[in-house]
C-alpha cells in the first residue's frame, strides 16, 4: 500500500500560545480602527455622544453633548476640569418650563463659579477645560 503525502496547503496545527496571539492581533486592529473612526469623527467637526437625561445626571469625560429635558430643578455634575483639559463639554435645557439645570463640576469652577444655572428654555453652556476651570466659549 502507498503512503499518503501531506498537503502543505492543509492548515498546520498550531500552538494554544499562537492562537491568543492571533485573536489579540484581531482585537488590537478592530480596536485601532475603532479608534481612528472617532479621531476622523471629530477632525470633520461631527460630535461624539449625546446624552438626553430628564432627571440628575453625572457626566463622564466622554460626553460631548448633554440635552437636558427636565420636569423639575436638577444638577448636572460635570467632571473635574483637570480630567478633561482641553476637553469641550456643551449643556443645553430642552425643556420648556420654569425648572432650573444647576451645572457644577466635581472640581474646578465655571467662570470664576462654583456652578451655572441654567433657567429658560433652549439656554446652553459651551464650556471647555484649561485644566483647572472651566470656560464658556
Amino acid at each position: 500500500m502507498n503512503r499518503i503525502a501531506t498537503d502543505p496547503r492543509l492548515p498546520q496545527r498550531i500552538s494554544l500560545t499562537e492562537q491568543y496571539l492571533s485573536l489579540l492581533n484581531i482585537r488590537l486592529f478592530e480596536l485601532f480602527k475603532s479608534i481612528a473612526a472617532q479621531i476622523n469623527a471629530g477632525a470633520d467637526g461631527f460630535l461624539g455622544n449625546v446624552t438626553t437625561v430628564t432627571t440628575a445626571y453625572t457626566a463622564t469625560q466622554f460626553d460631548q453633548v448633554i440635552l437636558v429635558n427636565n420636569t423639575g430643578n436638577i444638577p448636572i455634575t460635570i467632571p473635574a476640569a483637570a480630567d478633561t483639559l482641553n476637553k469641550r463639554l456643551i449643556v443645553k435645557k430642552i425643556s420648556n418650563n420654569a425648572n432650573t439645570v444647576t451645572i457644577g463640576a466635581t472640581n474646578g469652577n465655571i467662570e470664576g463659579a462654583a456652578t451655572k444655572v441654567l433657567s429658560t428654555y433652549l439656554a446652553s453652556s459651551d464650556l471647555v477645560s484649561d485644566g483647572a476651570n472651566y470656560w464658556l466659549v
